[in-house]
């Protein structure tokens, strides 16, 4: 955490090697030259250049060097106490940072409060990837057990960082964003209902962009909890209470079909389809409505199952 007063710069952080302070200085606007200390004494320098929300540049510590990628964002760390279930045997906490403690195991750590209107959204920054940097980061119902990675179980929907994937239910993910390694900072958010009473979507950024939503209706019940899961030796995560990012409004386009049936945008593997109505299916369950996560598309769906919307658009159409 850094700030900017007057062109000078302050800041902690925790690193590999425990809590570090940090000073330094502006060079004009957009570059900075600092220095961190360790518990241990130990010194780094650090030079870099801001653009934008970002800072990157190199580091020296010793004879190491090394380079470096900070993300501007509004967040403060949520510290143990924010975590009512925790897989002890597997995760400990390092000052407000996560730890596995495992070689191949699974810990899940679970927030206290679940994701509402007003707090509908955490990130999880990743300060060191371990091996495989096979972490999760989703949303669970309370009971979730905490030796299975979120996504895998009914109740739970997730994103693997290790393959990019998205899990939702089952053990097998389906294509959905990038991988993801040190220093990546990925957020998960909920949106509801206008009542706030049923969810609608989940959605998952990458430092600050969209990667993708997966629409949840009759799918998932609230409440649903932060629940990120580590399952590599050596991983390593801060999780942050933050706000959603500015482009992640709840402006929405409508769409109808021929039929004059209202249509939404999902994502199913990636990318983006128009393909769900909410129209009764009229098959199986009484309750099922049409869409892939609940049924078959209904005929008034089938028209629009083939169009696929990229995300890569050049915005000009």
């Amino acid at each position: 955490t850094l700030s900017a007063v007057r062109g000078a710069v302050t800041g902690t952080g925790y690193g590999p090697g425990g809590n570090f302070v940090v000073r330094g200085e502006m060079e004009g606007s957009s570059r900075v030259e600092l220095e961190t200390v360790g518990q241990d004494g130990a010194k780094a320098t650090l030079k870099g250049q801001i653009t934008g929300k970002k800072m990157e540049g190199v580091w020296v510590r010793g004879v190491e060097v090394g380079n470096f990628t900070l993300h501007r964002t509004k967040r403060a760390p949520m510290p143990p106490l924010a975590f009512s279930r925790v897989n002890r045997g597997y995760i400990r906490f390092a000052g407000r940072s996560v730890v596995f403690t495992g070689t191949n195991q699974i810990g899940v750590v679970q927030a206290e409060k679940p994701l509402t209107a007003e707090s509908p959204y955490y990130e999880v920054q990743v300060l060191d990837k371990g091996r495989d940097c096979a972490i999760a980061v989703g949303v669970a119902h309370r009971d979730y057990p905490l030796d299975q990675m979120p996504g895998w179980r009914n109740g739970s929907i997730a994103y693997h960082m290790d393959d990019g994937k998205l899990f939702f239910q089952r053990g097998q993910g389906s294509r959905f964003g990038e991988k993801c390694g040190q220093g990546d900072v990925v957020g998960c958010g909920v949106e509801l209902s206008e009542r706030g009473d049923s969810i609608v979507s989940v959605y998952w950024t990458r430092n600050g962009e969209l990667v993708g939503r997966e629409l949840c209706v009759s799918s998932l019940q609230l409440p649903l909890y932060a629940s990120v899961a580590l399952h590599s030796h050596g991983e390593r995560v801060l999780i942050f209470e933050a706000p959603p990012p500015p482009s992640l409004g709840r402006d929405a386009v409508e769409f109808v079909n021929s039929s004059g049936h209202p249509v939404k945008l999902g994502t199913d593997r990636g990318c983006t389809h128009l393909y769900y109505c909410g129209q009764r299916a009229g098959v199986g369950r009484p309750d099922a409505t049409c869409g892939p996560n609940s049924g078959p598309q209904c005929p008034s769906c089938e028209v629009f199952q083939e169009y696929v919307v990229s995300r890569a658009t050049s915005g000009d159409g």
